[in-house]
């Protein structure tokens, strides 16, 4: 399956930025937040759409995949945004130069759309800060008819 794939090719490419490596930056493995990090980054599975793409059965797949960057007793909301701003801009940088990731087969295109609202964590996750870095995956494939 090619979601999977470029989910491993994302978690690669991030663990080659200057803030993460293969100790903080997991696909589905939250393990890292219990091992002492300061910050940390979680890929995962956020989702689909699928869209009839063209004659003979030609269909459109857009996954989404959420880079979960989780950050540790930041304090003030201030310094909080401070270390996000640094964060993203140091992800997308790493990730946009790599434009071999869309070249896989039957992607078109593998691009970052946004992040999402901060959220403040408490009980057995208390202390840490999250925002989610959504990326869609386009994808064209033509299914074979059975009937």
């Amino acid at each position: 399956m090619s979601l999977i794939t470029v989910q491993d090719a994302l978690v690669a490419i991030i663990q080659t930025s200057e803030h993460f490596n293969q100790e903080n930056c997991t696909r589905d493995d939250p393990t890292p937040l219990g091992a002492g990090h300061d910050h940390v980054c979680i890929v995962r599975y956020a989702g689909d759409r699928v869209e009839l793409a063209g004659d003979n059965n030609e269909w459109g797949f857009t996954w989404t995949i959420n880079c979960d960057l989780w950050f540790r007793q930041v304090g003030q909301f201030a310094r909080y945004n401070d270390q996000v701003s640094l964060l993203v801009q140091a992800i997308y940088s790493t990730v946009l130069a790599y434009p071999t990731l869309d070249t896989g087969p039957a992607i078109w295109q593998v691009r970052p759309v946004g992040q999402g609202e901060p959220d403040k964590y408490t009980g057995e996750l208390q202390n840490w800060w999250t925002v989610s870095l959504p990326f869609e995956i386009h994808e064209r494939q033509v299914i074979a008819l059975l009937e």
